[in-house]
């Protein structure tokens, strides 16, 4: 609905003969410069916009990388007490057993890598004045070299037990610690756990070669 004023005063100016034309709606193009403000303000908020993004992303890295560093040092700590404190065991087999010699007693095992080794520890160490002194003499020569010749020290390592059946072997980086005072060897001892029986023999058992394995130094 037409407003009453308007429709009076076209009228009066329609009597005058007055024609009123309808003024139209200009608008205005903006100068360049103020184009060019526009755009610079539009590229500085989007400039700006990208600079809060790439703040956000990169704490969100730098949140990340910490938390992925704190988390292998966690995982490394772990691993690393895991390997130094769990006991783990060695496989073995018996392989035989020879009679024991005069005054032999239980006093641990010993580690043999070759036949010299195999017959310095069962014949030619009780050959040491201080042994002798003692009355212990040793296994028999003849004995020993026949158990030598049944004996394969290209695929096998040997440990030898006195009087006592090996029940278990044992390693670890902290037993090494706690067993003996010789750090500064690479090789880690085995520690044997023994069956609640004492037998009158020496006991001859066998593992896969190696060189990582050796018998406690006293």
């Amino acid at each position: 609905m037409c407003d009453s004023g308007t429709g009076l005063l076209s009228r009066r100016n329609r009597r005058n003969g007055n024609l009123v034309t309808p003024q139209k709606t200009v608008t205005k193009e903006p100068s360049p410069c103020h184009k060019n403000s526009i755009q610079r303000t539009y590229n500085t908020t989007l400039l700006s916009n990208w600079r809060n993004e790439m703040k956000r992303y990169k704490t969100k890295f730098a949140i990340i990388f910490w938390h992925v560093i704190i988390g292998s040092l966690l995982l490394v700590s772990i691993c690393h007490l895991f390997n130094y404190y769990t006991t783990r065991t060695l496989s073995f087999e018996y392989v035989s057993r020879i009679p024991k010699f005069d005054n032999c007693y239980p006093m641990g095992i010993n580690y043999i890598r070759n036949k010299d080794m195999m017959r310095y520890w069962l014949v030619d160490f009780y050959k040491k004045p201080s042994c002798i002194r003692e009355g212990l003499v040793g296994c028999d020569s003849i004995v020993v070299s026949n158990l030598i010749a049944t004996l394969n020290f290209d695929e096998y390592d040997y440990v030898v037990s006195y009087l006592r059946r090996i029940s278990k072997l044992k390693y670890s980086p902290y037993l090494k610690k706690t067993s003996e005072d010789c750090l500064h060897y690479s090789q880690m001892p085995l520690i044997p756990e023994y069956e609640r029986d004492t037998i009158d023999s020496i006991y001859i058992y066998r593992v896969k070669k190696n060189n990582i394995f050796r018998s406690l130094i006293p």
